[in-house]
């Protein structure tokens, strides 16, 4: 989830790009004298393991038939193309695992793009409240409902209100009565029904109002704990 709120892709694939850039550069000095293209040079011509398992990745990537060629133009060609599938290929795994989630549920309902969270690149935004809304949409809040210790005889119920319902995300954002003045002074309506909460949780846009919903919310609860 990480990963998927923040856009970005594994240290693998961040210090793959990186490993390839730097043989660009080695690539580029094509000159004899120097040790580094001497034994890039070699590595591709004996085949050693550094070219072998860079051989095996574009395999994996269904991409056999690249870095074949020693020349610069094909070398800028075949690793554009290889990253641009590896990129794919992570966001899909990426995104099938959120589908197949069987525990941050809200998650695969509300994160449909691999780009950066809005609330992550607001500079303005104080990293407290960064905090609160990455915890309600990943469901990390200190609350009692853990969807992971479901079947495990622990009481998730709300003892704030005592409705019944679960201490969850939803229930604190939507309907809890406990919060009905937070929830009116700081997203405009004293409830919300399901389909709203996953709206305001999508934070594409009054993301500020939510992280003081939720600070002022937790603020009562740590008083009357």
């Amino acid at each position: 989830m990480l990963l998927l709120e923040c856009g970005r892709h594994s240290i693998f694939l961040t210090g793959f790009k990186l490993h390839l850039k730097y043989l660009l550069q080695v690539f580029k000095q094509n000159n004899k004298n120097r040790y580094t293209f001497n034994c890039f040079e070699h590595s591709i011509r004996e085949k050693n393991s550094f070219y072998t398992n860079l051989i095996n990745i574009c395999k994996e990537a269904g991409l056999p038939t690249l870095f074949k060629t020693l020349s610069l133009k094909e070398y800028i060609k075949d690793s554009e193309t290889l990253l641009l599938r590896l990129h794919e290929q992570e966001k899909q795994l990426l995104f099938a695992a959120v589908s197949k989630a069987q525990f941050h549920t809200i998650y695969k309902e509300i994160k449909s793009d691999f780009l950066m969270e809005d609330y992550l690149g607001d500079i303005q935004l104080p990293f407290d409240y960064m905090k609160l809304i990455f915890a309600a949409r990943t469901e990390m809040l200190p609350i009692k409902y853990k969807p992971w210790l479901k079947g495990s005889n622990i009481d998730f119920m709300c003892t704030f209100c005592y409705s019944g319902e679960s201490d969850s995300v939803i229930h604190i954002l939507c309907s809890c009565i406990s919060f009905i003045a937070e929830r009116k002074q700081f997203l405009g309506q004293n409830f919300f029904n399901h389909y709203e909460g996953l709206t305001i949780l999508k934070c594409h846009t009054n993301y500020v109002n939510l992280a003081k919903f939720l600070k002022e919310v937790f603020k009562v609860r740590k008083v009357t704990k």
